[in-house]
């Protein structure tokens, strides 16, 4: 008798271990199912590169003359201090690396054209900049840009956008200064090109001194 409810007892505990496992687990997955995700991780990408989407056109009105362009990159991460001074504020990640295009008639170089994405009000603007073999702006050309017509109207005009030949790295690109003054309403936007420009004469300053070219990588 007393072997036979021994027994049970005995197999009695087995079943309410067995129970209490179970429930163990599932609780265990339900907790890991509840669970969030954890975060991914945040990466920093450079923005990306702005294509020159009419080499043809933009060539016949900058350099008439020219039969051959070909895409260079130089590299200027390790030129960040003097990129930060020179342009008077923190590098941007796109700014680790210049892409410019080399512009040639047969074997003798006419300089380079640039292109830049830069922020308007309403949006991205690519703005191209031509710069001749002496390092001063040939011409500026606005290839895409979203702002209103009150806004594009005085930016596309001549007398705006011809201002910028003759440029070089050593001037302020001041609008209302040594670039002409446009209206309240498209200041904004004049400022950022005005910048756009500035920075990627400073970027091919820098990246064509000796530094840079012992660092410069060919595509």
């Amino acid at each position: 008798m007393r072997a036979s409810r021994r027994r049970r007892w005995w197999l009695g505990g087995i079943g309410l271990g067995a129970i209490a496992l179970v429930t163990v687990r599932y609780a265990t997955q339900r907790v890991s199912w509840e669970q969030p995700p954890p975060p991914r991780s945040t990466r920093i990408h450079a923005a990306p590169l702005c294509p020159w989407r009419d080499p043809q056109a933009d060539l016949a009105a900058t350099f008439p003359q020219a039969d051959h362009w070909e895409p260079e990159t130089r590299i200027l991460s390790g030129l960040r201090l003097e990129l930060a001074r020179r342009l008077g504020r923190p590098v941007q990640p796109d700014e680790s690396a210049l892409r410019l295009y080399r512009v040639s008639a047969g074997p003798a170089p006419l300089g380079v054209v640039m292109i830049r994405r830069v922020r308007g009000d309403y949006g991205a603007i690519e703005v191209v900049v031509a710069v001749d073999a002496s390092g001063k702006v040939r011409a500026v050309r606005l290839q895409r840009l979203r702002e209103p017509e009150a806004v594009m109207k005085p930016l596309r005009e001549t007398e705006w956008l011809g201002a910028f030949r003759g440029k070089s790295v050593h001037d302020s690109f001041h609008v209302g200064g040594d670039l002409p003054a446009v209206p309240p309403s498209a200041r904004v936007t004049a400022g950022a090109i005005a910048e756009g420009v500035r920075s990627l004469l400073i970027l091919l300053d820098i990246g064509t001194s000796p530094r840079a070219l012992a660092a410069t990588h060919h595509h």
